[in-house]
């Protein structure tokens, strides 16, 4: 449900068809999903299957970089009287954000996601974002 729901989400966003309804929906799959992963990492594990970075974290990592692309869209979000997810995902899913924090910044996976996400940095540094 998470992926549909999540496609669904991000591509309404690159349109004109977000609405709230879209956005419920997505609520609900980010919510259940994060809460899913927070919940995988207890109490301290450092991975989300194993002792190694598995198909798992690279496919969770993967997932909440793209979540990043509503950043940039903070305006049309207000517009609809809503926030992006990642605004206080720190909060509600500490250790699933501490986990992308930590792959993000793997040296196997910094090379392609230190880019990426430095553009919605950015965005959120020109008052575009949070």
């Amino acid at each position: 449900m998470f992926g549909r729901d999540a496609q669904i989400y991000l591509l309404a966003m690159q349109g004109s068809k977000l609405s709230a309804d879209v956005h419920a929906r997505a609520d609900e799959a980010f919510t259940t999903y994060m809460a899913g992963i927070d919940r995988a990492l207890e109490p301290a594990r450092q991975t989300l299957v194993g002792e190694r970075v598995s198909l798992a974290d690279i496919c969770f990592a993967c997932e909440l970089a793209v979540f990043h692309n509503e950043l940039g869209r903070s305006e049309a979000l207000k517009a609809l009287g809503k926030a992006p997810f990642l605004g206080n995902a720190r909060e509600r899913f500490p250790r699933a954000m501490a986990h992308f924090d930590r792959l993000a910044t793997d040296p196997a996976f910094a090379p392609e996601f230190g880019p990426y996400l430095a553009k919605f940095a950015t965005e959120r540094g020109a008052g575009r974002g949070l």
